[in-house]
């Protein structure tokens, strides 16, 4: 298994440049949510893909993704849910090419993997909602209220359990499987980056884009 001090230097840089990022300005966390909606519309079905690679002898795993798949179902409709809480039109925003490639990068890592790299993923992104914390959801919801930060709010208090579950599943893979797991979890946690910076980059295009036009 990767060392654990490697892990958490991965969770603390990718934590520490996720934190910077402009959160209380309504345009960025908008783009925020619904790109959210838009990859996480997929966490059901990466399980899926994932369920249906997993070699039947492996019952302990395919039952977790089992279990996991209950747990993720239609978190999608909270992201969308806390567009409309923060006054937008969930429909007045597109999807980014960078998502498209975020979670279809999964499908293929899937394919060749027989599904284990999933573990990767999934660790990242419950990782880092785990890490938060109060004083950011604090934050947060000062600035956008209790009804846009829903999604958040769910995962920042669910995710910390979800992450023992993976840490423990990885711990039970062969070691070639391991590494397939933890190649994983530093593309995610690099691309996920790379996607909240363009989000970023986006929405401040965007508003002076506004202004210029008013």
């Amino acid at each position: 298994m990767m060392k654990h001090q490697k892990y958490e230097n991965t969770i603390d840089q990718a934590l520490h440049q996720i934190e910077n990022l402009p959160w209380t300005d309504k345009n960025f966390y908008s783009q925020f949510l619904k790109q959210t909606y838009f990859f996480v519309s997929h966490s059901t079905r990466l399980l899926a893909r994932t369920m249906s690679l997993t070699p039947t002898k492996e019952t302990k795993r395919y039952s977790r993704f089992v279990e996991h798949m209950t747990e993720e179902h239609n978190h999608e409709v909270i992201a969308w849910a806390d567009l409309k809480g923060i006054g937008v039109d969930p429909n007045s925003l597109e999807e980014l090419p960078t998502t498209k490639a975020f979670y279809g990068l999964q499908y293929y890592k899937a394919d060749i993997s027989s599904g284990i790299s999933l573990l990767g993923y999934i660790l990242f992104l419950e990782a880092i909602a785990s890490r938060l914390g109060a004083p950011f959801m604090t934050r947060l919801k000062e600035a956008h209220g209790v009804k846009g930060t829903r999604f958040l709010h769910v995962h920042t208090t669910e995710d910390p359990e979800h992450v023992e579950h993976a840490l423990e599943q990885i711990s039970l893979l062969s070691l070639n499987e391991q590494k397939i797991v933890w190649e994983n979890f530093n593309d995610t946690a690099i691309l996920y980056v790379n996607l909240l910076d363009e989000i970023a980059k986006n929405s401040q295009i965007n508003k002076f884009n506004l202004h210029k036009a008013s």
